[in-house]
């Protein structure tokens, strides 16, 4: 993972590789019903390229993230940053619902942020995501209520964080996440993962 990112599976961002495309931006996507598992970090929601010398004309925008299974991040030795989602660079509109976004692995960030304006104009409802070591947490602003800082406009409810025995402690509670010792009562995680069963069949391949 040397040359340009740290692992994650998805990435979204808007980036003028050449400087000859301002206009190139990523923008209207809905990501559904997915499967994604066993990588070293998982979903990197970038409104521009971080430390790009050229830059474009609008930020990624207006995504809808629903319905995903993302496990198993940073797990049997897949090395990278261990976070499970991360959002930077100012992205508009991201909508984020009933994903479950777990690992029985190391998980560093649950939801990784920049200090400033990560994400403007977010939804998040109904997910559930590993705590691991620090939660929900933004560069210089800590963990917890203080990391909603860098989320602008956010809406965020009826989350879960599902706190293990690799989870970090204190930094206090998250504004629109509850707390749970395990992935077992929760509708969310079981309807989810019916959902991307049905979707997967006879697609994904186990060993």
């Amino acid at each position: 993972w040397l040359d340009g990112q740290t692992g994650y599976a998805i990435v979204f961002k808007s980036t003028n590789q050449s400087g000859k495309c301002p206009w190139c931006n990523t923008k209207d996507v809905t990501f559904q019903r997915n499967l994604v598992r066993s990588a070293g970090a998982g979903m990197n929601i970038a409104g521009r390229e971080g430390g790009h010398p050229f830059d474009v004309d609008s930020v990624t925008r207006r995504l809808t993230i629903r319905e995903n299974l993302v496990e198993d991040i940073n797990f049997k030795g897949y090395a990278g940053e261990g976070r499970l989602l991360q959002l930077m660079g100012g992205v508009k509109d991201v909508t984020l619902e009933r994903n479950v976004m777990v690992s029985a692995g190391p998980v560093s960030r649950a939801i990784s942020l920049q200090r400033d304006r990560s994400a403007l104009g977010l939804i998040m409802r109904n997910n559930v995501l590993s705590h691991g070591q620090y939660g929900m947490i933004a560069d210089d602003l800590g963990m917890g209520a203080p990391a909603l800082g860098a989320l602008p406009g956010a809406q965020i409810s009826g989350n879960v964080f599902v706190v293990g025995r690799n989870s970090g402690q204190g930094g206090g509670t998250t504004p629109g996440f509850s707390y749970a010792s395990s992935l077992a009562y929760s509708a969310v995680n079981r309807s989810t993962r019916q959902i991307v069963q049905d979707a997967t069949r006879g697609v994904v391949i186990d060993p």
